[in-house]
């Protein structure tokens, strides 16, 4: 279970990043509370944010082992199509999402409304940080640095 080998070893490791990943997501929404941002829910966030990167590039750097580099000088160049494929997906997606929360056909997320309610540099800097960073950061592991890895890459042990 300890190789990209193992099938059943690759949804445990699938299942336990995910589960971490809405960990985070979670913290975030502890962390803001009717529009205000809470000091102990932002630092229950940051902490675990930390402890999760810490272990996402750990994880990252232990299976980079068993997957064969490609000779490209642009990481991003091995699975570009298959990049350009899902941000267009989700760029379409989220327009989609967003015109039918404009048509008033489904409500607005809790940051959506907290964000509307709470006009606060502090909120506006948080969500920068949260999503913009972290967030995003944890995305960007689990898509390309781990599922890219497991199912498009060449597995050399």
């Amino acid at each position: 279970m300890n190789t990209p080998r193992s099938r059943e070893g690759n949804m445990v490791r699938g299942t336990i990043y995910l589960i971490g990943y809405f960990i985070i997501f979670g913290a975030r929404r502890l962390a803001v509370v009717d529009g205000k941002v809470r000091l102990w829910g932002s630092i229950l966030f940051l902490l675990l944010s930390l402890m999760m990167l810490i272990f996402y590039i750990y994880r990252f750097n232990r299976e980079s082992r068993y997957f064969e580099r490609s000779d490209t000088t642009l990481p991003i160049s091995d699975h570009f199509g298959q990049l350009v494929l899902i941000t267009t997906l989700i760029f379409i997606v989220r327009m989609v999402i967003n015109y039918i929360q404009l048509a008033q056909g489904i409500g607005y997320t809790s940051i959506q409304t907290a964000y509307h309610a709470g006009d606060s540099a502090g909120l506006f800097w948080f969500f920068i940080f949260s999503e913009g960073i972290i967030i995003s950061t944890l995305q960007q592991f689990l898509t390309t640095g781990f599922f890219f890895q497991l199912f498009f890459s060449v597995k050399i042990r």
